[in-house]
């Protein structure tokens, strides 16, 4: 049994590994044959076991999990808190405290998008503007 020689990345060879690489893509985008014989030979079961988003594809990134449980979380331990200090019952408490939660993420996107550009005299959208009046922008001096 014959040994394979060790790929560059194996080695420690980190660059060298990804210029290889980069040239095996190369080559496959210039001669499609040499594209279908690297899929021949690390062809996937077709349960999707081997994708890191299962069948369908999907991923979802942990730190949005982790990030929607957070506030999951806290939303529910606010809601125990003021139901409890109001003496009312949680879960009208938690849903009144939801919507106006929404809404004021609703009113404050809308202050957001209106607010920032109201004072500006050129056009565009973002901190760069885009186009106006600027000489090096070539409009109207």
């Amino acid at each position: 049994m014959s040994r394979r020689p060790l790929l560059p990345r194996a080695r420690g060879d980190w660059q060298e590994g990804l210029l290889a690489f980069y040239d095996k893509i190369y080559a496959a985008e210039l001669d499609p044959a040499v594209a279908s014989q690297w899929q021949a030979q690390h062809a996937q079961s077709s349960s999707g076991s081997g994708s890191p988003g299962g069948a369908t594809g999907i991923s979802i990134p942990v730190d949005l999990i982790v990030l929607v449980c957070f506030a999951l979380v806290t939303w529910l331990v606010i809601s125990a808190l003021v139901a409890a200090r109001r003496r009312e019952k949680f879960f009208p408490t938690a849903l009144r405290l939801l919507g106006r939660f929404l809404i004021l993420l609703a009113l404050l996107s809308r202050v957001g998008r209106n607010g920032s550009s109201s004072g500006r005299r050129s056009g565009g959208f973002g901190p760069w503007g885009g186009g106006g009046r600027s000489p090096s922008s070539g409009g109207d001096v």
